[in-house]
């Protein structure tokens, strides 16, 4: 029996769900990869090729921070993000925490608000456990006044920080968890320090909802998949586009082809994307400033997040 069958601490448990990571860059939109976000126009445009999508997650930081056009970030406060986005489903929205330290956590909540999300991560502390339940005290205070649903970071640097956090956020009463401060162990490849951080909170805080901050490895991800209910990523886009690499799903495992300019034999995929475009194409091959390469880059990525989100499933 393995570590995790040991383990797995929730009770009927359904595959977690998937939260993309969108940048307004603008990312492409993988409900509707045809269309372009409000006021950002994607050319040339995208196959219609949509796949499935959990949600979104969104930086706070991307939004007031600078990267995005400022006609966009005006959009996006006056209509909100889902009309942005053009998208029905939920919409998460971090808090650029350690970003703005400069921000109180209840300045962090209004800004927040102006973006009409479904749920929005607490204002944490990276690797503080004491300044993120001092914060969690003030966002408890007011999470009644804003139309969305908060997640209250779980913060630490090892496993008794995380288990202390995590008892001070439930005797808050907080409902919705998040595991902040992972994303390095799961770049290290650590499994084991990972499974214990996330199995010692699974004791704390019982079947309440947990969400996996930036862990994006697929293969962590699919032995952490009976431990979490969501989980955001961003390896889908930032895979195809730094590396050129481009997943696949063979016999429940996550395989990686890297920097390849020919569809090798071997490859079969189902999603809606392959059926319509040649993502092994060399994108170098078109001039810049066409589009061109950013196309093929993009139909990679929506590749790529279909592969994480089926392997989840599989």
């Amino acid at each position: 029996m393995s570590f995790l069958t040991e383990h797995i601490p929730i009770k009927g448990q359904h595959p977690p769900k998937f939260f993309i990571e969108w940048a307004p860059n603008p990312d492409p939109l993988y409900h509707a990869p045809d269309e372009s976000p409000l006021e950002m126009p994607i050319r040339p445009s995208l196959p219609k090729a949509p796949i499935p999508v959990d949600g979104y997650m969104i930086s706070l930081d991307h939004l007031v921070g600078g990267r995005a056009k400022l006609k966009f970030r005006y959009v996006a406060e006056k209509y909100g993000l889902h009309r942005v986005l053009k998208f029905d489903g939920p919409i998460m929205l971090d808090s650029g925490g350690y970003q703005n330290k400069h921000r109180d956590s209840f300045t962090v909540l209004e800004l927040q608000s102006t973006f009409k999300p479904n749920f929005v991560m607490h204002m944490d502390v990276m690797g503080n456990w004491k300044k993120t339940v001092r914060n969690a005290l003030i966002a408890k205070e007011f999470e009644k006044c804003f139309d969305f649903e908060i997640y209250y970071v779980i913060q630490g640097r090892d496993v008794a920080d995380y288990k202390k956090c995590a008892n001070m956020l439930i005797k808050l009463g907080c409902e919705r968890l998040a595991l902040g401060n992972l994303s390095f162990l799961s770049y290290l490849r650590k499994l084991d320090k990972l499974k214990e951080i996330i199995l010692s909170i699974r004791d704390v805080v019982g079947d309440r909802p947990v969400h996996l901050l930036g862990v994006s490895n697929p293969k962590l991800i699919l032995e952490l998949r009976g431990l979490i209910n969501s989980f955001d990523s961003s390896t889908g886009i930032r895979n195809s586009t730094r590396l050129r690499e481009i997943f696949n799903l063979f016999d429940g495992k996550i395989i990686y082809y890297r920097k390849m300019n020919k569809k090798p034999r071997e490859f079969q995929c189902d999603c809606p994307i392959c059926q319509v475009v040649d993502i092994f194409e060399n994108e170098y091959k078109y001039p810049k400033g066409t589009g061109e390469r950013r196309r093929i880059r993009f139909s990679r990525a929506i590749h790529n997040t279909y592969i994480i989100w089926k392997s989840i499933r599989s």
